[in-house]
């Protein structure tokens, strides 16, 4: 498990799931390359694949494995009967025999609800180290756990790759392309046409400026300094830039720039029945379920927020509330077209039946 050590503390990175490792052989590859899996609620991100004979490592998971640079790799999709599978090179036959052995391991999760709200976790076991008299806790809920793109979803974003027949000429075609990124949880483009850019004709008649948010709630840039002081491109932003590289048509100069990240405070009165045994943790399941529903991809750039539709959505998701004044924002939380509210990192009050809960203002 990848972990960090600092001031004392220990800052691990876990996943949910049930762990799964099965072998294929040459005759589970399909005509087209694929392995099918046998599982649908797959963390696809804990995939791993190892063919001895063919790396000596676990192979590279890419987006598409069609747009490759030739190396041996594998994707993972979702065709129109909902069947996971692994998408190998086309030159797959060229490598692999008979007696070739596929190993694919994996966790299967439980999708969206095996989220865990903050403060939920209190215990960690394992197998050869004692973790008795360490402090276990996750301050942050958790992220990600998303299931496999629907049939709605397909319907959506498959005209997307129909129109730009995956080429980039147009601002439309970058926004629609580069989304399907998985580092990427909105992108914005822009030319003179648009006030926010700045840009005007005719020295900046060649300029596109993008903004783009990652997906990652911990990264806040699309550029890190080395060690050196030098900035430089993130590995998010590099894909970006090789992707779009690889399908763009036009010669215009590229600017990649982070949109200006709004975090809101936000004042919530929750009113219940004072017996309800979700009085006690109401306050936490609220902030998870915000952070969850109006994350980066759904709150997009230059969009605001109204407290109306913030407590609309509460209410319909938590039948035992009865009563929710939204106090802040009274009217809706309003940002620039350059700007978006990244409510991972929000800052809450929360009033259960007008007694205060939890003031993270105070910071």
């Amino acid at each position: 498990m990848p972990y960090t050590v600092q001031n004392g503390k220990c800052t691990a990175i876990a996943y949910e799931g049930v762990a799964v490792t099965k072998t294929y052989t040459y005759s589970d590859i399909t005509s087209e390359g694929r392995i099918y899996l046998d599982d649908y609620k797959i963390g696809t991100n804990t995939l791993q694949v190892l063919i001895p004979g063919v790396s000596t490592t676990y192979l590279d998971q890419v987006d598409d494995v069609r747009f490759t640079d030739g190396s041996f790799c594998y994707s993972c999709h979702v065709d129109e009967y909902a069947k996971v599978y692994l998408q190998l090179p086309s030159f797959w036959s060229d490598l692999l025999t008979e007696q070739s052995s596929i190993t694919v391991s994996y966790l299967v999760t439980n999708g969206e609800s095996g989220r865990v709200g903050a403060n939920i976790l209190k215990y960690a076991g394992y197998s050869t180290v004692s973790l008795a008299s360490f402090t276990i806790n996750n301050p942050q809920p958790s992220y990600g756990g998303y299931y496999p793109e629907s049939t709605d979803e397909l319907k959506v974003n498959a005209p997307r790759h129909a129109r730009t027949m995956d080429t980039i000429v147009t601002k439309k075609d970058m926004e629609d392309l580069v989304i399907c990124i998985p580092e990427v949880a909105y992108i914005k483009c822009g030319d003179y046409n648009d006030d926010w850019t700045g840009y005007v004709q005719p020295q900046d008649a060649y300029k596109c400026k993008v903004l783009a948010v990652p997906s990652n709630t911990s990264e806040l840039s699309l550029y890190e300094t080395d060690e050196d002081g030098n900035k430089k491109p993130t590995s998010t932003l590099e894909r970006i830039m090789s992707y779009v590289d690889e399908r763009r048509l036009a010669s215009i100069m590229m600017f990649y720039e982070d949109p200006k990240r709004l975090v809101p405070n936000i004042e919530l009165n929750i009113y219940l029945d004072p017996n309800d045994l979700k009085v006690t943790s109401i306050a936490s399941e609220v902030i998870t379920f915000m952070k969850a529903i109006y994350n980066r991809s759904y709150l997009h750039v230059g969009e605001s927020l109204h407290g109306s539709v913030i407590g609309k959505d509460i209410l319909n998701a938590f039948p035992s509330i009865t009563y929710i004044e939204v106090q802040a924002p009274e009217y809706k939380i309003t940002v620039a077209e350059d700007e978006y509210i990244d409510m991972y990192y929000a800052r809450f009050k929360v009033y259960v039946n007008d007694t205060i809960v939890l003031d993270e203002w105070e910071d």
